[in-house]
């Protein structure tokens, strides 16, 4: 019986420890993500918007969904609405990899793929707030109302399903 409660303790050690290793490694991406939000000005993309400024037409997709069905637009205005959030906030970027939002937005000049654009509707974690990126390497944060105006401006769920 001594046997069996050495055990039951170190069982019941064991699966506090596993619970408390396992949520900080599920957290530890937002901590590092939020440490990088709040830890130095970030960079500035001024150039990279700028660039995008030719675009003459854009994929708008569902994020993981296939281009080929994302809604084509092709009205400069919209364009340039998309492009006009973008270019209030040329600074504070800060680089993640993988970057990517609830919706994609893929920017050409004709049929050359000039850069890729995105909208993250984070207000759950970070009430206020969502989150644009640009290519797959950058982020920054930028008001909820902002985003989601620019959104159902595109026609676009929001928040996303």
């Amino acid at each position: 019986m001594l046997a069996r409660s050495r055990s039951d303790g170190a069982g019941k050690r064991c699966l506090a420890w596993c619970t408390l290793l396992s949520t900080l490694i599920s957290g530890g991406c937002n901590l590092v993500y939020e440490w990088a939000v709040e830890r130095g000005p970030g960079q500035n993309l001024e150039q990279t918007i700028k660039s995008l400024e030719q675009a003459n037409r854009m994929i708008v997709q569902q994020h993981g969904g296939a281009l080929e069905h994302g809604q084509v637009v092709t009205d400069r205005a919209l364009i340039s609405d998309v492009l006009s959030l973008f270019k209030k906030y040329p600074t504070g970027w800060h680089s993640v990899s993988g970057a990517g939002g609830d919706y994609d937005l893929f920017l050409y000049q004709d049929d050359r793929l000039l850069g890729r654009v995105g909208l993250v509707n984070s207000s759950r974690i970070r009430p206020g707030e969502d989150t644009l990126t640009v290519g797959v390497d950058y982020f920054r944060r930028a008001p909820a109302e902002e985003v989601s105006a620019l959104a159902h401006r595109l026609g676009l769920q929001w928040p996303p399903p």
